[in-house]
């Protein structure tokens, strides 16, 4: 210590040279404060104050004090932006503000002539005229050109899709028993993926079908058969790329443990990672040829027909998102029921009421655990983030039209630029996957430093790249402006993932003090995991509030509030603009995953435990910030959907020669009704989710139960579990509760429609927004957190933070003779082992690198000493007795036989009561992070793009007021005089 200071009675400092903090301890509480940030926040207060006090001094007072905008103005003119003095008095005698003259074109683009008549100050279609001025082709300098490069794009992506595959492939696979359980865990997979084929494929026709027969009240016939078409390759794509992405990840991990048995840890990362960037570069690969292909057709066949524009190709094409959003709904919330059903029956039977350790062998569940997995987190993610990038950039192109009519500019400008920005986004994820490297022995810090850097420098690229496009696309005043709005959308994404990050991660003070909750049981832990859950929404709402608000006026919105609609969808492009490599890092997880259990199945030396540990701590960290990232694009994507929604309505009103009889002000009935229907679609989801994880995880308990109880020798490693029933259950179960949720998410905004209108339905869109983005993040958040703090109590972090509060002395308070029992000796007798004197157990632990050092040590020398199901055991271990049907078998605690090894600490470790605590904590939490908040993502994606897919239907029933207004319109109003 520096130096010691007094602060008066019962307060002290203590400044730390190596740390560069100080210690304040007030009231006998120990706080670590950094004096640099001490200072800076009393200078804030300071400037705080000073301000506050010029307001309140202030001749004009403080109204006029915080009048910003002759400041504004005249930094506007100063980089020639402003207006000119004689413009100044002219806007003073004329009244009304109105944009400046680099905002709206001053004349409007000849298509807009072209295709429609101004009378009285209003556009009116002109159907007799032709439109050439507003065809594709007229434009060919926007439109050849992005098409072509995203085509490009397109195909460069799946090619190094197909070489990173290879690449993979080309790795050894293992030693036979490795081999033997990947191909348990594929075969798993594969069979739940063809299970769900059978039911996705029939829902994906019948509801195509429908949406094209709903759409002939709105679209010239031949552009309902392109509904038809689209929605249904729509969902079609999105089911492949799962397809592919879990074949590549169910391959890659006995090659992901083999490599980091025989080349280290970075060629572990590098299999693990390439297969991972597999999943990633398929979606955007195929994502944006998705789009373009279709836009291409569409433009060609309506060159020959000549029947419509722009604005109604693109109504059109957003239908085509819902075929996405359907099947992204089946993988996410089938996957989450299978993944959790699994989990929590592996990790109820297995770890808590047998003791045996994380993916032992002679766990029932733990293949269908391994399976999940990639379910869940590989083909359900992958589906998730595929429907968000498709959404948004078809909801940027069905903005394009209005925007551009907004402004008097080219809409075709409009359509290139989303298409260009994903694009480039692709381009630069491939270039940024050369920088994940490390070297052998990384810590997880360096891990993470690596992985981050590949997302960094496709991020860092994108910036100059957008510009030169916005500036090509909108000009050189509105560029800028559509620019900054793009650059706001790809930094919220990353401020979102960081407050993911901060709240989920064992190193920061949330998850710690979770933690700590387990000094008093399983109840405290659970309320303590829902309290951070809660905290955590506060960064992500107000990132994308923020995002929102200046998206929409760097975009003009307060000008032309449809050019800052626009605005924003380009803010969601631009945050999925390298979606390539950020998927890549996510998918990456599971495969870290499956490669320690395969490692610990196959009993692989203890220092590829430890590698593969140190891969899976890193997998779970990314998990985190995949999934804040997944949720904030989301939450951009729908809020885009939803402006589109409301210029669909307008749009295709004006096609079917109405007038919508409904308003989207909030003070409407309409709308008030549907936020609250929203908001309830909502809460049902989650029940419905979590009733379903409830239920199969029941199912699963019992067979794992009964198979401890009825196989003998499973203990003892002489019999083999019966794996494959425990995957039949969960497949089934996975596939039959799944429907439910589906039919709410579709049904809901139709039926809310039909009924109330078209303001409720945008009310339902906005109300379901609000409640699920929250929702969202508050069970993603509060799972990963309840994850991590009992990862933190296995490394022995509770410990440390109660040495360092002086609660816990291990030389005072634990027994001096720590004993563990197993086949450490050749006649497996107890060993004592005494305590060191040197005090080094007591150090604290504070990096990250050693994340999984005590857990994950213990669990490679069971791995080593373990037998596997194959073989004879070397010990003899005593048999669990049995057990009536309806109770848990009764086996010893730490039946598994391990080498005899001291722990860390003797106590607030593995096996320990607080750590118990934390796995009834972690297990309430699988579903909450794994199904229900994940599915949350899809459902309101999903209800927009049914809404738009609907508008006809809604705008059909009494002008889009709904039955019931009709009903009471007709008992208390009349037509006669």
């Amino acid at each position: 210590m520096a130096g010691v200071g007094g602060l008066g009675r019962n307060r002290t400092v203590q400044f730390s040279d190596t740390e560069k903090t100080m210690q304040v301890t007030i009231k006998g509480r120990q706080r670590q404060v950094s004096p640099s940030r001490l200072v800076l926040a009393a200078g804030l207060v300071c400037a705080g104050l000073m301000v506050a006090m010029l307001a309140l001094t202030h001749d004009g007072g403080p109204r006029e004090f915080f009048n910003l905008a002759p400041a504004v103005e005249k930094t506007a003119a100063a980089f020639g932006f402003g207006p000119k003095e004689e413009q100044v008095a002219a806007e003073e005698k004329e009244g009304p503000r109105r944009p400046r003259e680099w905002v709206v074109a001053k004349e409007p683009w000849e298509g807009f002539k072209a295709d429609y008549d101004f009378k009285d100050g209003k556009l009116t279609k002109n159907v007799e005229k032709s439109h050439p001025k507003s065809s594709m082709w007229s434009s060919w300098y926007y439109t050849i050109p992005s098409i072509v490069l995203a085509l490009l794009a397109s195909v460069a992506a799946l090619i190094m899709a197909r070489k990173f595959h290879f690449e993979m492939k080309a790795a050894e696979p293992g030693n036979p028993r490795m081999v033997e359980i990947k191909e348990a865990v594929r075969e798993g997979a594969m069979a739940y993926l063809r299970s769900q084929r059978k039911v996705v494929l029939p829902v994906l026709g019948i509801t195509a079908v429908v949406i094209a027969l709903i759409n002939i009240i709105g679209m010239p016939w031949w552009l309902c058969i392109f509904v038809l078409a689209g929605l249904f390759t729509g969902g079609i794509s999105s089911f492949a790329t799962g397809w592919y992405g879990m074949n590549t990840a169910t391959e890659a991990n006995s090659r992901t443990a083999w490599a980091c048995n025989k080349g280290g840890l970075n060629a572990g990362l590098q299999v693990a990672f390439r297969a991972g960037a597999v999943m990633g570069l398929m979606v955007v690969g195929i994502g944006l040829a998705f789009v373009t292909v279709w836009l291409l057709v569409l433009a060609i066949f309506d060159s020959f027909i000549g029947s419509v524009t722009l604005n109604d190709i693109a109504n059109a094409m957003i239908t085509f998102g819902l075929g996405a959003s359907l099947v992204a709904l089946f993988a996410r919330v089938g996957g989450g029921i299978y993944t959790k059903a699994a989990d929590v029956g592996a990790d109820l039977v297995g770890k808590v009421e047998a003791g045996i350790p994380e993916d032992d062998p002679r766990n029932p569940a733990t293949i269908a655990d391994n399976v999940g997995d990639n379910v869940g987190d590989v083909a359900g993610m992958g589906a998730d983030l595929y429907e968000s990038y498709v959404g948004s950039i078809l909801a940027t192109i069905a903005l394009a039209w209005s925007a551009g009519q907004a402004l008097g500019q080219n809409p075709w400008g409009f359509v290139a630029a989303p298409l260009l920005i994903a694009a480039g986004g692709i381009l630069l994820s491939v270039f940024g996957t050369r920088f994940v490297k490390t070297q052998d022995g990384a810590t997880l810090n360096q891990l993470l430093k690596a992985l981050k850097s590949g997302v960094n420098v496709a991020s860092l690229c994108v910036v100059p790249l957008s510009l030169v496009v916005c500036i090509l696309c909108f000009g050189f005043g509105m560029g800028l402006g559509m620019w900054l709005a793009t650059c706001i959308g790809l930094g919220s994404g990353l401020v979102i993932a960081w407050g993911s990050e901060k709240y989920t991660s064992y190193d920061d003070k949330p998850t710690q003090d979770v933690s700590k909750q387990s000094l008093t049981g399983p109840a405290t832990v659970i309320i303590g995991g829902l309290a951070v859950g809660m905290m955590s929404t506060w960064i992500p709402i107000i990132t994308v509030a923020v995002a929102t608000l200046l998206a929409f006026g760097l975009g003009g919105g307060f000008a032309a509030p449809a050019a800052g609609v626009y605005a924003v969808s380009l803010a969601a492009v631009g945050m999925l603009s390298t979606l390539g490599i950020t998927l890549a890092t996510d998918a990456y997880g599971p495969i870290a995953d499956n490669a320690g259990g395969n490692a610990e199945m196959a009993g692989l030396p203890p220092e590829v435990r430890e590698k593969t540990d140190a891969l899976d701590s890193l997998g779970n960290t990314t998990a985190a910030i995949g999934k804040g990232f997944a949720i904030g694009s989301a939450a951009l994507t729908a809020l885009a959907l939803i402006a589109a929604y409301a210029d669909s309505a307008d749009g295709l009103a004006k096609l079917m020669d109405i007038r919508p009889d409904f308003s989207l002000s909030i003070i409407s009935p309409q709308v008030i009704i549907g936020l609250f229907i929203g908001a309830l679609l909502v809460m049902v989801f989650c029940a419905l989710t979590m009733k379903a994880v409830g239920d199969a995880a029941k199912e699963m308990v019992e067979e794992v139960r009964r198979q401890f109880r009825e196989i003998p020798g499973i203990m003892e490693g002489t019999g083999k579990p019966d794996y494959a029933n425990c995957v039949s259950i969960s497949t089934k179960a996975a596939i039959k509760r799944m429907m439910v949720p589906a039919i709410i998410a579709v049904a809901g905004p139709i039926i809310t429609g039909v009924l109330f209108g078209g303001g409720a339905v945008f009310g339902l869109l906005a109300g379901g927004l609000a409640t699920g983005f929250a929702m969202a993040v508050m069970m993603a958040n509060a799972g990963g957190s309840w994850d991590n703090a009992k990862k933190f109590i296995e490394k022995g972090g509770l410990a440390e933070l109660l040495i360092a509060e002086g609660k816990y002395d291990p030389a005072r308070d634990d027994p001096k003779p720590v004993t563990v029992s197993g086949g450490g000796s050749d006649d497996g007798k107890t060993k004592k082992k005494k305590k060191k004197k040197d005090g080094s157990d007591s150090s604290v632990d504070s990096g990250s690198e050693d994340a999984s050092e005590s857990g994950s040590q213990e669990a490679a020398e069971s791995a080593k000493s373990e037998p596997v199901a194959a073989e004879a055991p070397k010990a003899e271990a005593p048999k669990a007795e049995s057990a009536p049907a309806t109770e848990a078998p009764k086996v010893e605690a730490a039946a598994a036989p391990v080498e005899g090894k001291k722990k860390k600490y003797a106590r607030y470790m593995k096996g320990s009561p607080e750590h118990k605590a934390a796995v009834t904590g972690d297990t309430v939490g699988d579903p909450f992070k794994d199904t229900s908040g994940p599915s949350l993502n899809i459902l309101v994606k999903l209800m927009s793009m049914v809404a738009v897919a609907t508008i006809a239907l809604v705008l059909a029933v009494n002008k889009g007021g709904g039955i019931l207004s009709w009903l009471f319109e007709a008992i208390y109003t009349t037509t006669g005089k």
